[in-house]
Order: structure tokens, then C-alpha cells, then sequence
């Protein structure tokens, strides 16, 4: 009981940023992540909105992204997976990582094979406004 009494006062930790995405392809689709420092690391907490259905065999990948990444010199690290069903367009996910949102300060989603290979291979589909 200490414990819940202790969280439900403290409530969850202040928002150390928010990052709005938009289409990378001029479409409707967007997202708002919300970031906290917590104990276990940094949590994301994503709202999608006007995103396509996952195309079969596909999942849409969310990435911390450094400055100096490039697809030949690749910096980034993926925070999580999450699909779009039919008929919804709009998901939240929530995501832990261990993370340095200062060595990796940069958010995009993309889409990706689901075939096992933790590489970026797909193209982006959501990038910070």
C-alpha cells in the first residue's frame, strides 16, 4: 500500500520533451511523443494518428536517431515496434529504453520487414516536425 500511496501522490515524472512528427511523404500522418527520465531509463509514450495499415509482412519501427546518422554510417537505436490494423489508423504505444536522448535527440518511425533483421532496411515514414 506504501508504495501505490507513494506514486498516486508523486504521480508520473514531468515531461523532459515533447517531439511532434509528421509525414515524411506530405500525407496526414502524425504523432506525439512524450519523454520522461524515469528510473529504468527514458519512457515513450507515442500517440499515432492517420498512419496506413501495416502492409502485410511489415511493422513500423520507432527510432532515436544521433546528428551525425547516415545510411552509410547508421547512428541510431530502435526504442520499439508497433503495427496498424484495419480499419484504425491511430495507435499509443509506451516504450523503456536505455537510451541517451543527448547522444540520440532526433525521433522517427519507419516501415520495416518483419523478417528478424534488427537493421534499418525501410523507409521513413514519420520524422520530427
Amino acid at each position: 500500500g506504501v508504495g501505490v500511496a507513494t506514486k498516486l501522490r508523486h504521480g508520473r515524472p514531468a515531461p523532459i520533451a515533447t517531439i511532434r512528427l509528421i509525414s515524411a511523404t506530405g500525407g496526414s500522418a502524425h504523432a506525439t511523443a512524450t519523454l520522461r527520465t524515469t528510473a529504468a531509463g527514458l519512457d515513450i509514450s507515442m500517440t499515432v494518428t492517420d498512419l496506413a495499415p501495416s502492409p502485410p509482412g511489415t511493422m513500423y519501427t520507432c527510432w532515436l536517431v544521433a546528428g551525425d546518422d547516415t545510411l552509410s554510417h547508421p547512428d541510431r537505436v530502435s526504442v520499439g515496434s508497433f503495427v496498424i490494423r484495419q480499419p484504425d489508423r491511430s495507435v499509443t504505444v509506451h516504450w523503456t529504453t536505455a537510451a541517451e536522448l543527448s547522444h540520440f535527440p532526433h525521433l522517427g518511425v519507419t516501415t520495416e520487414p518483419d523478417n528478424g533483421n534488427p537493421s534499418h532496411q525501410g523507409p521513413k515514414v514519420l520524422t520530427a516536425a
